[in-house]
């Protein structure tokens, strides 16, 4: 399941049986760290709830402070680098991390759960702006802003000045390819965290054979939004895939109509019947889906591509990838799922899906100056592969 999509539920539940409910969210790191800005955990007295903000070396102390800390308001609390056997408080990644502590109420205009459960069932994109340190009361540490395009803000913030700088930075995220969060400094007096609320991609698998079974299971523990398309209704293939996701029945025309009103859709050809699979492919050229796998050799992609009336466009066939998986020795259906949702996330990241340990260093980001706003990329904090696992 989806981290955010596992807040909202539990932090619905709480709210339902009016228990004490607290969120811990990472805001700025300097240095390595296992969690980038954004990161947030739901907990209450004594325990976590979902989601989490390092590799397991902060949550205990925040579960063990975290109410009292916040029981006059929000508060930020920054973990040092060097955490060990005797100060368990702190932070094993070699980074510094600032996390802000408050407890969660649920009435506020800007309530982040209700905006994150908003953008995840519209399959929209959406910002949020919080501010995590100030000098001004106007914009008090938790003040936040809530934004989507073409939709008015909600916002909790009360200077001007401030929520129209935020506004401008959401608004260039937000119109931009898909993008990391930003800590953005306004003037001297107010740091703010922007996250970008990215739904989860949604994978249309055109295939009803047991085969999409552990494709399925990889996916939704990513979080996926998943869909089977088949032509034809069989008996068991309702019952097949019920635990798993929705069946989609219709001709590839009808389910890519679907596919093209998600925000991040992803394809994959496996029904193992030639000509069902030239059909589905043959639509699937024309989608917008970012990523197109074809199940079977290489050889038998190209006799499918022979198959269509007209050569697609260079760019719809770069999105094709057949043999679809990476390289990983699979085997086994269990490997050859693991191949090909790993490679449908490289592609949906942009990524070579190379070794972690092969990627150079993230050079410290440089200021950007103009209109007193300094903006530094969340991926600055050098999420160093070798560094990792606090």
């Amino acid at each position: 399941m989806n981290e955010l999509t596992e807040i909202c539920r539990h932090a619905r539940e709480l709210r339902d049986r009016e228990e004490p409910l607290f969120t811990a969210q990472v805001v700025r790191v300097d240095g390595s760290a296992y969690r980038r800005p954004g990161a947030r955990m739901l907990f209450t007295t004594g325990r976590v709830l979902a989601g989490s903000i390092s590799g397991g070396c902060l949550e205990a102390d925040v579960v063990r402070s975290g109410p009292w800390l916040a029981s006059r308001g929000p508060k930020v609390r920054r973990y040092e680098a060097g955490g060990d056997d005797e100060r368990p408080t702190g932070s094993g990644c070699g980074g510094t991390i600032d996390v802000l502590i408050e407890q969660d109420c649920g009435v506020e205009p800007a309530d982040p759960v209700t905006f994150i459960e908003h953008c995840l069932a519209e399959e929209r994109r959406g910002v949020m702006a919080t501010v995590y340190r100030s000098t001004l009361s106007s914009s008090a540490v938790g003040a936040r802003l809530c934004w989507e395009l073409g939709q008015s803000p909600s916002s909790t913030i009360k200077n001007p000045a401030v929520e129209a700088v935020l506004l401008r930075v959401a608004e260039e995220l937000l119109r931009g390819p898909r993008a990391s969060n930003r800590n953005v400094v306004v003037g001297e007096s107010v740091d703010a965290l922007l996250e970008i609320i990215e739904p989860p991609p949604h994978l249309f698998i055109f295939g009803t054979g047991a085969d999409v079974l552990p494709v399925l299971e990889f996916a939704t523990s990513l979080g996926w939004n998943a869909t089977v398309c088949a032509s034809k209704h069989r008996p068991t293939t309702g019952d097949r895939f019920a635990r798993h996701t929705r069946l989609l029945l219709g001709e590839p025309k009808a389910c890519v109509d679907a596919l093209d009103r998600c925000l991040h859709p992803l394809a994959l050809v496996m029904s193992h019947d030639f000509q069902a699979d030239t059909r589905a492919l043959a639509a699937l050229l024309g989608s917008r889906s970012e990523y197109i796998g074809v199940l079977g050799p290489a050889r038998r992609l190209e006799r499918l591509l022979d198959e269509l009336p007209a050569l697609p466009p260079f760019n719809r066939l770069a999105a094709v990838h057949g043999p679809a998986g990476l390289d990983l020795g699979a085997e086994t259906p269990a490997e050859i799922a693991l191949s090909i949702v790993s490679e449908a996330q490289a592609a949906l990241r942009q990524t070579n899906a190379g070794a972690l340990r092969d990627r150079p260093r993230a050079p410290e980001a440089p200021l950007e100056p103009g209109s007193g706003v300094r903006l530094h990329h969340a991926d600055w904090c050098a999420n160093d592969a070798t560094r990792r696992g606090a």
